[in-house]
């Protein structure tokens, strides 16, 4: 005697194809889904968050760490907020329309080394991130 498995009807055949199908294309998109994009795309923003009208300036690369957001300049960032900005500037974002100025040292009439930072710019600025003592309208 010989048992067999009952037969599928056509239709539902045809539905198991097509779910294997969707199961493997979401299984390559993966996180390109579009929750996973919105979640970078948040992600990204909160990296370079500044106000309109404002020049801003980050701890660390990319727009992360510790910011702050200025509207005037600041002659000494040793004196601003503990200090955590001072010698360590590695990102600026440029909001206001008129260039900034990173100047090498604080509170001095010699200001040093500077680095223009031009309207509209977003991005790290480098080495010179690392001596920046004083932030001002140029």
């Amino acid at each position: 005697m010989t048992i067999r498995a009952p037969e599928r009807p056509r239709h539902m055949a045809r539905r198991m194809l097509a779910l294997g199908a969707v199961a493997a294309a979401a299984a390559l998109l993966g996180p390109t889904t579009p929750v996973a994009a919105a979640k970078e795309s948040a992600h990204a923003q909160a990296r370079w968050q500044c106000s309109p009208g404002a020049f801003c300036i980050y701890w660390g690369t990319n727009g992360t760490g510790a910011r702050l957001e200025l509207r005037h300049g600041v002659r000494d960032l040793a004196n601003v907020a503990g200090g955590k900005l001072n010698d360590h500037v590695l990102s600026a974002r440029n909001r206001t329309g008129r260039n900034w100025c990173l100047y090498e040292h604080g509170s001095r009439w010699n200001k040093g080394q500077k680095h223009i930072i031009t309207s509209g710019f977003q991005n790290n600025v480098g080495s010179f991130g690392y001596k920046v003592s004083q932030v001002q309208p140029c």
